[in-house]
């Protein structure tokens, strides 16, 4: 597993920087955060399960800020699952004031922001409860010997570049 010193030192080799907590650090340590982020969203390389329990006449809720993307979603109404599909959360605005009132099961969901899922129609029933898989944000690298344990380790090369990548971009070097 790399850590966030190999990191740190292949980022600034490649690129000349310095890798002191005066120098260019505290940017490689943003650039390489960011990469490990952009990887975990880009790949699904973890994903988990959770469940909401839905509350009778609700339609909105606030999600776990450790969820970073949904990946599917289904709700569990009287024994039954039904898949839910993901739409703008525009869209389910547009269909409550078109005003169906509370139906069961739900049959779309949006997310809007780092946290919050909408869920139309809204639920009749509160023993309804929406299960979904989703990858988990990744947690942040701020010890010199902490590594992206979300990522397989060949993936960590990707980080690499990705923070290469800004780096580059930061010191204005074309090559």
């Amino acid at each position: 597993m790399t850590t966030l010193a190999q990191f740190r030192t292949a980022v600034s080799a490649e690129l000349g920087l310095d890798n002191s907590t005066s120098g260019d650090q505290p940017a490689i340590d943003l650039w390489v955060n960011d990469g490990v982020t952009d990887v975990v969203i880009r790949t699904d390389c973890r994903v988990r399960s959770a469940s909401l329990a839905l509350t009778s006449g609700t339609s909105d809720y606030t999600l776990d800020t450790g969820i970073l993307k949904i990946k599917t979603a289904y709700v569990t109404s009287t024994g039954t699952k039904y898949w839910l599909e993901e739409i703008s959360l525009d869209d389910i605005r547009a269909y409550q004031r078109a005003g169906t009132g509370n139906v069961s099961p739900a049959q779309y969901y949006a997310v809007a922001g780092a946290d919050f899922f909408v869920i139309y129609p809204t639920p009749a029933s509160s023993s309804d409860t929406v299960s979904f898989d989703y990858v988990p944000r990744p947690t942040t690298l701020s010890a010199s010997s902490d590594s992206p344990s979300e990522i397989p380790s060949e993936f960590h090369r990707a980080v690499e570049y990705y923070a290469e990548s800004r780096a580059a971009s930061y010191s204005d070097d074309a090559g």
